[in-house]
């Protein structure tokens, strides 16, 4: 039977296959147990895929300081690129509860504030939860407000696989300029975008997967 972080990165890279665009879309990722690994941006879809390739499950869970980290690691980029005007996601992913951070759920709150990671502003967090041990309520409560959305419907990891199918729709519908349709328009790329529109303006897009890669991990899925 596989693990849990085989399937979480099996997945990942399936959701990149489906909504990256070479030279369009930026891509990184931030994975945490004991302590938080924030990776370069990449144009690429395969350099990002090549690193969540090389993950391995241990230690306990840093959830605060992986989300903290990652919204400040696109706010960074955002900067250095210009692209503050542009879509910004964020989608963590966790099968377990915050027991390692340093930093509490209003440093994250405090942290998104101060950068105004909102969706009013194009940029989106998105938490998925899986498995019975989560603590949901909890991370509902972090994300009241602008602070996110926990989208709960996952009973266990085998719903991986749909609850990032269902999100890299919202996210390719970010990707596109709509109400400048067109047949004359560039064909957009991309199985998913594809479903949605035919012909669009394809706009840069950043997006981070933020991944728990903590001992739980390691079990079956």
């Amino acid at each position: 039977m596989a693990s849990k972080i085989s399937v979480l990165k099996r997945e990942s890279k399936s959701f990149i296959d489906d909504v990256h665009i070479d030279g369009k879309h930026a891509g990184s990722i931030v994975s945490f147990n004991d302590s938080v690994s924030v990776y370069e941006f990449s144009l690429r879809g395969s350099s990002i895929k090549g690193a969540i390739g090389d993950l391995d499950a241990s230690g306990r869970t840093s959830l605060y300081d992986s989300i903290e980290a990652s919204v400040k690691h696109m706010a960074n980029f955002q900067s250095e690129q210009g692209m503050m005007s542009k879509p910004a996601v964020v989608i963590t992913f966790t099968d377990g509860k915050e027991n390692e951070s340093a930093n509490s759920k209003s440093d994250v709150q405090s942290a998104i504030d101060d950068i105004s990671f909102y969706p009013q502003n194009g940029c989106w967090h998105f938490i998925v939860p899986v498995g019975k041990k989560v603590d949901k309520s909890g991370l509902r409560s972090l994300c009241q407000g602008d602070y996110g959305a926990v989208v709960d419907d996952a009973d266990s990891v085998h719903d991986l696989g749909t609850i990032f199918k269902a999100l890299l729709i919202k996210v390719g519908k970010l990707a596109v300029e709509k109400g400048m349709v067109k047949k004359s328009g560039n064909k957009v790329e991309g199985k998913a975008i594809r479903k949605e529109v035919d012909y669009a303006k394809v706009v840069p897009l950043a997006y981070i997967l933020n991944l728990d890669i903590s001992s739980s991990m390691s079990k079956s899925a």
